[in-house]
């Protein structure tokens, strides 16, 4: 029996009752409570277990919770760090939901709009894009960019815009999407004038002078272009005015290159205020300047542009308490007669240039056929003038030197010649120019010396033995303080006498480097090179650096001699001449005496030498002895 039931029947019923009637009834009530107590047994199980569990999934929960909060925590900090990079940046950065309205905005954003953060994001869309719109210097521009977007939201644009304060600005927008769905757009807008303003001043350096502040080449060039193609659609004509100045370097040498640069402000200024308005004025570099003349319809038009212009260099430039005469050339080429392109009407204009130069200088020439011809036939005898060289096709002529008093032969000036093989004999005026320009004429005059030293050792035994044989010598000779060492190398390594040989110089030779000439006429002398001042008279004729150089003549030039007859001014200046040369112990030498008048004169002046086709014309070595045969000189009236 169940110990509980047991209990209740010892405490409840008499112990004489007789139970056994009950006994049944008594089984069923134990068996009840033993079954009550399984059940329970297995409630208290079964409470414990899930006990355990909710306890189990409450740790979870808690755990997840404490998840939750770490997270939130994490994504506080991440937009908090991510407004203060997005208040930090300078760009204005707008982020707008579907509708038009703003979701998030930084610092920046409020300080371009002029607006609060709480009146921008409670605004809408359209007094957000108002707001904007009245910022704008065109807006009507910014009203595209909506457009755009409106046909299609999800695209991405960028562009510029210019604000009413003038300043620019340049944005980017982006379309937002989640899983494919559009939630919004984002604008970010940055101040980009310093950076244009910086891109303007490149733009501007690119295309200008930095000494004057015109237009440089490159900019020549695109507005000559765009002058061409007005002047095609239109039918009227363009002209390109190439000017160099004249003997500007003299101010460089003597003033310096600041006050030169000074002087080309100057110049500049004033060629632009011979111009019309709609001329263009460009500076080339150095000296040179372009201009660019649009629709004229006569040569009248040009000429008196170009009066202009020459006229404004008539007056003296001081510079320095010094007086500069420069003057100017320019050459002309028009559109359409000289041609279409840029670069042809440059090069054209540039080539009529030289052609005023040698004229004369201080003039206009318009271009010509002739001139490309004449171009071109440069081109040729520079490709042939180094073959010349390296195939030796020079020759010397000589020309006798006779003393004027007594008619004897006094010395030979060695005259380069240039024999190209099947053809005929070409002088100097057809080849010299071209091999200074070109810088080979040290290399001519160094062949020139080997011939002269190898022909003086011919003489040895013949009666030209102690002739003096002289050699011209260019500035660009010179100047070549390399070429000057193998010269004189080659003279000692041939033996030559004292006396033998003699360095015809031009004036224009002496003037770069005073000190420099000095040290080289002294290392002349040292050798027994005679030297000799060609063409005196015509180049700077200063007396002072007589004084000072150690030379031996002075050689009139043939201009002056050539009037002698007839010229009074040219009588004086041939005396006057004479007279220097003589007070200052050296001989006079006059070239281009052409008849006996000429000969009786400069000899009654006190000129010791003369030399000319009255006395002989150059001629081949060969043929010197028979001409000495014929000495002495005699003149008559």
């Amino acid at each position: 029996m169940h110990k509980l039931l047991n209990r209740l029947i010892r405490k409840n019923v008499a112990p004489d009752l007789n139970l056994q009637p009950l006994q049944p009834l008594l089984e069923a009530i134990s068996a009840a409570f033993e079954q009550c107590d399984d059940d329970r047994v297995m409630l208290e199980q079964s409470l414990t277990l899930t006990s355990d569990e909710l306890n189990e999934i409450n740790r979870a929960l808690r755990a997840k919770l404490g998840d939750v909060q770490h997270y939130r925590e994490e994504i506080e900090i991440a937009l908090s760090k991510q407004n203060a990079l997005l208040d930090a940046s300078q760009e204005a950065v707008f982020a707008f939901k579907p509708g038009g309205a703003l979701d998030r905005i930084n610092r920046t954003a409020t300080e371009f709009m002029g607006l609060s953060r709480e009146v921008m994001l409670k605004n809408s869309g359209e007094e957000n894009l108002k707001q904007m719109k009245n910022r704008l210097l065109h807006p009507e521009k910014f009203d595209r960019y909506i457009e755009k977007l409106k046909e299609d939201p999800r695209q991405t644009l960028k562009g510029e815009f210019e604000s009413k304060e003038h300043r620019f600005f340049q944005f980017y927008t982006i379309a937002e999407t989640l899983e494919g769905e559009y939630i919004g757009r984002v604008w970010c807008i940055r101040d980009i004038t310093e950076m244009q303003q910086h891109q303007d001043q490149l733009t501007y350096h690119a295309n200008h002078d930095s000494l004057t502040g015109l237009p440089n080449r490159l900019s020549l060039s695109e507005s000559l272009s765009h002058a061409l193609e007005l002047a095609k659609r239109h039918h009227s004509k363009v002209a390109v005015l190439f000017i160099d100045l004249d003997d500007f370097k003299k101010i460089n040498d003597t003033a310096g290159h600041e006050e030169g640069d000074i002087f080309l402000y100057n110049v500049s200024r004033k060629i632009k205020h011979a111009l019309r308005d709609a001329d263009i004025l460009g500076r080339l570099g150095g000296d040179e300047f372009l201009i660019i003349l649009e629709d004229f319809t006569n040569l009248h038009q040009l000429s008196a542009i170009h009066r202009r212009i020459l006229a404004a260099f008539e007056e003296l430039f001081i510079i320095k308490g010094s007086s500069y005469s420069i003057t100017c050339s320019i050459g002309m080429s028009t559109y359409p007669n000289d041609g279409d392109e840029p670069k042809e009407l440059i090069r054209k204009a540039d080539m009529a240039m030289y052609q005023a130069k040698r004229n004369g200088k201080n003039q206009i020439y318009f271009y010509d056929e002739s001139l490309e011809r004449k171009a071109i036939d440069k081109v040729s005898i520079e490709y042939r003038l180094k073959q010349a060289i390296s195939q030796r096709e020079f020759i010397l002529h000589y020309q006798p030197k006779i003393s004027l008093s007594t008619g004897f032969l006094e010395g030979v000036e060695a005259l380069v010649r240039w024999q190209p093989k099947d053809e005929a004999l070409k002088y100097p005026d057809a080849f010299i120019r071209t091999a200074e320009d070109m810088g080979l004429i040290t290399q001519i005059t160094q062949q020139v010396i080997e011939m002269v030293c190898q022909q003086i050792n011919l003489w040895r035994t013949t009666a030209l033995n102690n002739t003096t044989v002289s050699i011209n010598f260019s500035a660009l000779d010179f100047s070549n303080a390399k070429f000057i060492d193998r010269a004189s190398a080659l003279i000692s390594e041939k033996n030559i006498r004292h006396g033998a040989i003699e360095f015809e110089l031009t004036e224009s030779a002496l003037f770069d480097d005073i000190e420099y000439v000095k040290r080289i006429l002294a290392r002349f002398k040292k050798q027994g090179i005679k030297v000799s001042i060609d063409d005196f008279g015509t180049g700077y004729s200063s007396f002072g650096y007589l004084q000072d150089l150690d030379i031996d003549f002075l050689k009139i030039d043939k201009s002056f001699v050539k009037d002698l007859q007839h010229n009074e001014k040219s009588r004086a200046i041939v005396k006057s001449i004479v007279n220097i040369g003589n007070n200052l112990g050296f001989q006079v030498v006059a070239e281009g005496i052409e008849s006996a008048v000429e000969f009786r004169l400069l000899n009654e002046m006190g000129c010791h030498i003369g030399q000319g086709y009255f006395m002989s014309r150059p001629v081949p070595a060969d043929l010197l002895p028979e001409f000495i045969k014929q000495l002495p000189i005699r003149t008559t009236d």
